[in-house]
């Protein structure tokens, strides 16, 4: 039950949907303000706006939501954040905790009319705590699923991420195989290092920029099979100095 002890108080209802589709129509929108509107009638508070942001990702931080960010800097000590539900905060556990803490921080209220979450009651305030260990157990997982796939793809000689230049994949019909080397980007690789090597008259080393025009001027195609090549693309081949075949070990940029 949402707590009625502290009388009325000041509301912030926040509205969010994520698609196109939601946006257009409308129905998504209307149906969360109505139930915000209902929620602060029933508990005989007072609404002071209603925030939307229409077509935006739950996984965007505050500063790039304006309907939430207006909200932040409204809210004043001991006023309610009301929403529909936590999938309106973020896109999952983590994401809407961390939205929670910064509404805590300010000494506010979190509402979620369809979970019943209301942490100005101790019932309300141990949800939210066993939200945050969901979202950290969550986090761990993930990360954990991601270095065992990253472990086994190495074992199996299968390259994770994208294919550096001067590489090319043993098995271009199968996503993630190994990378053997490519004879023509190869040589590519040895212009750069050689080319960077001789010293002018002053005894200054070759720029980039210089190399990166006279790639330009043999019409050598670039990593992404562009025309012309630029100081950057160049630098970065050059300052790569390992590619391990069986995955991606390099600690330099990949092209």
């Amino acid at each position: 039950m949402l707590s009625k002890s502290k009388g009325p108080q000041y509301c912030y209802g926040y509205v969010r949907v994520s698609t196109a589709k939601q946006v257009k129509d409308g129905t998504s929108i209307e149906s969360q303000k109505r139930a915000i509107e209902g929620w602060v009638t029933r508990n005989g508070h007072e609404l002071v706006m209603i925030q939307y942001d229409a077509g935006v990702s739950g996984t965007l931080e505050i500063s790039k939501r304006p309907g939430l960010s207006e909200i932040m800097i409204n809210m004043k000590k001991g006023d309610l954040f009301v929403t529909l539900s936590m999938s309106r905060m973020g896109r999952n556990y983590g994401e809407s905790y961390r939205i929670f803490e910064k509404i805590r921080d300010n000494g506010c209220y979190l509402i979620s009319v369809e979970e019943g979450h209301d942490t100005s009651t101790p019932a309300g305030i141990m949800t939210m705590q066993i939200m945050s260990s969901i979202a950290e157990m969550q986090a761990t997982q993930i990360s954990q699923y991601a270095k065992e796939s990253a472990e086994s793809f190495h074992r199996l000689e299968r390259h994770t991420g994208g294919v550096p230049y001067g590489y090319t994949l043993k098995d271009p019909s199968r996503s993630g195989s190994g990378l053997i080397e490519d004879p023509e980007q190869q040589k590519v690789i040895e212009l750069i290092r050689e080319m960077r090597k001789k010293e002018d008259d002053k005894g200054q080393l070759t720029s980039f920029n210089k190399i990166a025009i006279y790639l330009t001027e043999q019409h050598i195609p670039t990593p992404k099979n562009g025309k012309t090549w630029n100081r950057n693309t160049v630098a970065n081949i050059h300052d790569r100095y390992k590619v391990a075949t069986k995955g991606r070990e390099d600690i330099g940029s990949l092209i």
